[in-house]
């Protein structure tokens, strides 16, 4: 222990206070120092009141004039700009628009049992599968109209349009 005006003080709070310090004459050292103002002498001229050589500045010769080539006037008063042409008027009607279509068959063959006379096939919708005889309405939007050896053929009620699933010959 440091004996420091008679009492004990312990090394760690003598570093403590040390780094404190250390730190605030940093900080304070950082501090901007107000601008110096230097006074410059007035150039000397010559009697036509043009500066003599010296490293001085003509500003005379550093003057544009008002109409100077390759400067536009940004505050120059601008003409406006012209109306676009007419658009030309088209004098015949439009064209209807296109008949609706039905929209591709959304089926895929995936088998058929044969009973007899009776005839079923089995489709499938995505991950949904369905098994078809005619007369069937599928999802109320498809009816089987009729099943042959190498088709099914479904009306798309919305429309009334009949599309065609291939069956592929039996081996």
């Amino acid at each position: 222990m440091i004996a420091f005006l008679k009492s004990n003080i312990s090394p760690r709070a003598v570093l403590a206070v040390a780094a404190m310090t250390l730190v605030v004459s940093v900080v304070m050292g950082r501090e901007k120092q107000p601008p110096t103002v230097v006074a410059l002498a007035a150039p000397a001229t010559a009697p036509g009141g043009r500066a003599e050589h010296g490293g001085e500045l003509d500003l005379q010769k550093l003057g544009r004039s008002k109409n100077a080539e390759g400067v536009p006037d940004l505050f120059a008063p601008r003409t406006p700009v012209s109306p676009p042409a007419p658009e030309v008027v088209n004098t015949q009607p439009p064209s209807p628009p296109p008949a609706p279509a039905a929209p591709p068959l959304p089926f895929t063959y995936l088998g058929q049992f044969i009973d007899g006379a009776k005839t079923e096939i089995f489709v499938a919708r995505g991950a949904e599968h369905y098994s078809v005889e005619k007369g069937r309405t599928i999802e109320g939007q498809y009816r089987v109209e009729k099943i042959t050896k190498t088709a099914v053929t479904f009306i798309y009620l919305p429309l009334g349009t009949r599309q065609n699933l291939a069956i592929p010959e039996l081996k």
